[in-house]
């Protein structure tokens, strides 16, 4: 193993608090470079004093630059021995000062809001200022380190510590308190960092307001929202006139397509919106009860007969005069010819019905239905 990889293996001094592992530290390097030195002789060899120079390198690459410039005025001798006298009287003040500070700093508390790392680094600190102690000679009980631990932890995860652990001092030990402030403080870290995911995810998937509101509504006549097109005012104001006029007069419609007055002077040839037009006439109450009269009206043609129709409409004076006929004979050969007749529409049997009596019935029904077809073909 080389001098320089030994040497960078060192921890650098940085000050008081880490003097005494650092001093142990080099001392152990330089004996076994064969360039250590006691430093607490008064006289030296020409030997001592040459290895002395030569440890004075590798003790500069063990301190850190702040501690090297402030020793360095005080140097006046080029060896280790005086650099090492002048580092131990500057930063060892003794072994019980030395203790009673390592254990002061361990009491130190960490902030409240540190995060994971930094808690790790303030425990990694707590233990090297535990190993400095036992390094000297005072090797500190566990239940006062936990006490070290509870003191300088937030009051939240010191309350963890103590609930965990039981009563008993010997179940008290520093590493197991460790262990249980590093799972608990990843445990809120996790928790904290998975409900700020299940807020941001509910943020960003949240369903949209489907409330019912009137702009959801959308009018095809004035293409504008807020109304449906039954409801719509422009296409009330426009186009009831023309639609009680279609309705009074069906047959007399145009195939080109009204435009509102929105857009004048615009006509297209639209049989799409002809055809709305006669279904929305058809649906309003007059045009039901003018279906409803045709329907009425077809169906007492089809019950008609024949002769009945051709003796009413070719004289209406002889439809009068038939509904007084007496001779059996007429009467039956009237009958004959509507049985044929009625026979050849519905090739169905007819039923035995008085002869008479179907005739009237039949110019009875002729007598009130037709004057109304004659009125409406006027």
């Amino acid at each position: 193993m080389s001098a320089d990889l030994n040497t960078n293996d060192i921890e650098k001094l940085t000050g008081e608090e880490n003097y005494y592992p650092w001093s142990l530290q080099i001392e152990a390097v330089l004996t076994d470079l064969d360039l250590w030195v006691d430093i607490d002789k008064k006289n030296y060899s020409n030997a001592e004093l040459e290895i002395a120079k030569k440890s004075l390198r590798k003790i500069v690459y063990s301190i850190s630059q702040n501690v090297l410039a402030s020793v360095a005025p005080l140097l006046k001798e080029n060896n280790g021995i005086q650099l090492l006298r002048i580092l131990r009287e500057k930063f060892f003040h003794g072994a019980a000062i030395t203790k009673v500070k390592l254990v002061y700093e361990a009491f130190k508390p960490i902030s409240s809001g540190s995060s994971l790392r930094e808690l790790r680094n303030h425990i990694d600190d707590i233990r090297s200022k535990f190993h400095i102690l036992t390094l000297m000679g005072s090797q500190l009980p566990e239940h006062v380190k936990v006490a070290c631990l509870l003191r300088s932890v937030p009051e939240n995860l010191a309350t963890s510590i103590l609930t965990y652990h039981s009563k008993k001092e010997e179940d008290l030990n520093f590493e197991n308190g460790v262990k249980i402030i590093i799972a608990e403080c990843e445990r809120r870290n996790f928790e904290k960092n998975n409900n700020f995911m299940e807020t941001t995810l509910a943020s960003v998937f949240k369903p949209k307001n489907r409330a019912w509101r009137m702009t959801h509504l959308y009018c095809t006549a004035c293409n504008r929202k807020g109304h449906l097109t039954e409801l719509c005012w422009n296409e009330n104001k426009t186009s009831n006139n023309k639609k009680a006029q279609n309705l009074q007069n069906p047959c007399k419609r145009s195939h080109v397509a009204e435009i509102s007055d929105d857009e004048p002077k615009k006509f297209r040839h639209d049989f799409a919106a002809t055809s709305e037009a006669h279904h929305e006439s058809f649906t309003t109450k007059k045009s039901f009860e003018n279906e409803v009269s045709v329907f009425k009206l077809l169906e007492a043609q089809r019950n008609l007969s024949s002769a009945a129709q051709a003796a009413y409409t070719s004289n209406q004076s002889n439809v009068i005069a038939l509904l007084n006929i007496n001779d059996g004979k007429n009467v039956g050969e009237m009958s004959e010819n509507l049985n044929v007749t009625e026979h050849n529409r519905f090739k169905s049997p007819i039923p035995n019905i008085d002869e008479n009596t179907k005739v009237k019935m039949d110019l009875e029904k002729a007598s009130k239905i037709v004057p109304t077809l004659i009125k409406s073909s006027d």
